[in-house]
């Protein structure tokens, strides 16, 4: 090795690009979809809240990866949600109903209010997800890849020669 460095030192040099309208209006979005997740989690039990927080913690990271990402998780969402509805109603159907009729209307009354709470939330997050869907469908070309590129394109330019490049083109 005659005394060199096999590994370099990291060298980290910020870099700044900017959103195109239609991926400042994805973010503006999800960061209100976050926003409701966030108040509606307040509301719930620990265990709920846990829940909510790791989906709304994972979309975030999964975002800030890129809007490809995030793009194949919206789509994969609403599979999720139904399959939990389903279970969710097969574990109803299984719960012990009370011998009494005092009991009977009570538990009713719960049985309503848990179905309509928790099969609102999962009702109402499907326009939510439609719409972030459609707003990441909007997105063309991402800025921070071009961003990327550019950087990339810029520190390991293409050999010249006298023939037109034979390097493809970014996507």
């Amino acid at each position: 090795m005659a005394g060199k460095r096999l590994f370099q030192p990291v060298v980290n040099r910020p870099e700044t690009y900017s959103y195109s309208e239609a991926e400042a209006e994805f973010y503006r979005l999800l960061t209100r979809f976050i926003l409701a997740g966030n108040a509606y989690a307040s509301r719930l039990d620990q265990s709920g809240r846990s829940q909510v927080a790791l989906v709304l913690i994972a979309m975030q990271k999964i975002a800030s990866s890129s809007v490809a990402a995030i793009r194949a998780a919206l789509r994969k969402r609403p599979a999720n949600i139904e399959r939990d509805v389903a279970k969710f109603r097969e574990e109803q159907g299984s719960v012990a109903r009370p011998e009494d009729d005092e009991d009977e209307e009570l538990f009713d009354a719960l049985d309503r209010w848990a179905n309509r709470e928790k099969f609102q939330l999962m009702e109402d997050e499907f326009p939510h997800l439609k719409a972030l869907l459609d707003a990441a469908e909007a997105i063309g070309e991402e800025s921070k890849i071009q961003r990327i590129g550019e950087i990339i394109d810029a520190a390991y330019p293409a050999p010249s020669c006298s023939s037109p490049s034979t390097r493809p083109p970014r996507p």
